[in-house]
């Protein structure tokens, strides 16, 4: 067994790595510090790849080691917290831990394992704060990082990338932008659950929902994501890094609309107090878009409509409303 290795292969993108990688027949080592939810156990055993579960910490090199019990011929290094500003407050030490040290072990076990190939998942977040309105960002944009995540992970980038070149991996960086989609839910180091998580919560929950203001913004659907990373990472890539968006502009009043229709009763609107939930933006505008040309003209993603990605989370929520149930629970007004 040949496997490919997924750090932080409970999480949200984890999950969608896990399935895209399975789907193709590819064995997985999946290490995190947890076991996915049942759920995603449950069906990752009908697919067609190999999966074993390593619990263990990227924090703890000798943990990590563990990972290694089959030969693992690339890595896909996605283990992060994603904080918010009170867990920023609380514990930046571990949120330091996890998304600057945990980078460089995986550096050095890829070498120390002969594993050449490799993938960092990183974030549009390093980019900062929006000044121009109009220009979206592309990889060649300024690098204002604001927060403690956003600056943890452009360190992040920094040190994979001389690390490799002192151990001579081959090694591309991608940053995603928002996403949504399958497998989100509250895995105890993402702080910031989507928008469209929190409106189709709340209408499968039964609960009426309400936007701060108006937000139409650039996203990703999360398997259309892991296909963009999987084409990365089995690519020659020409350069260091690669922005991974789709292009798709969502209007959240749009999203809530549709969700209507399909759930008769749910009640939305824009600044209604007496709503069940209100939602949460994270931001205090609409953030620019993410351009993935870079990306669209080396290689050929097959991206979904906002029709498309609607069916499919619709489809796949039904199946099993696990988050949404979740979701009622933590965050019920």
């Amino acid at each position: 067994m040949t496997a490919t290795l997924v750090t932080g292969a409970s999480g949200f993108i984890g999950l969608n790595l896990i399935e895209a990688l399975l789907s193709d027949g590819i064995d997985v080592i999946a290490f995190d510090t947890r076991l996915p939810p049942a759920r995603a156990l449950r069906e990752f055993a009908e697919l067609h790849g190999g999966l074993v579960m390593i619990e263990g910490d990227v924090t703890d090199a000798n943990s990590l080691d563990r990972a290694f019990i089959h030969p693992v011929d690339r890595i896909i290094h996605a283990a992060a917290i994603t904080s918010n500003v009170e867990r920023e407050r609380v514990m930046p030490t571990r949120i330091v831990a996890v998304n600057v040290n945990g980078t460089i072990n995986v550096a050095q076990a890829a070498d120390k394992y002969g594993v050449r190939r490799l993938l960092l998942v990183s974030s549009a977040a390093v980019y900062g704060r929006w000044t121009e309105r109009g220009v979206g960002w592309s990889e060649d944009s300024p690098l204002v990082p604001e927060s403690l995540y956003a600056i943890t992970k452009l360190t992040a980038e920094f040190t994979f990338q001389r690390l490799a070149a002192l151990y001579g991996l081959d090694a591309v960086i991608a940053r995603l932008g928002w996403i949504f989609g399958p497998w989100e839910h509250r895995s105890g180091v993402r702080d910031t659950m989507s928008p469209i998580y929190q409106l189709t919560a709340a209408a499968l929950a039964g609960k009426s929902a309400v936007l701060p203001r108006p937000d139409r913004r650039m996203w990703t659907y999360s398997r259309d994501a892991a296909r963009g990373l999987l084409a990365l990472l089995s690519s020659d890539t020409r350069q260091a890094v690669y922005n991974v968006a789709s292009g798709m502009l969502i209007d959240l009043t749009d999203w809530a609309a549709r969700l209507a229709e399909k759930t008769p009763g749910f009640r939305h609107g824009i600044g209604d107090p007496s709503a069940d939930v209100c939602v949460d933006l994270f931001s205090d505008e609409e953030p620019p878009g993410l351009s993935a040309a870079r990306l669209d003209a080396e290689l050929k993603i097959a991206w979904r409509d906002e029709e498309g990605a609607f069916e499919d989370y619709h489809r796949w929520l039904l199946a099993d409303p696990w988050p949404c149930l979740e979701f009622t629970e933590r965050n019920r007004s």
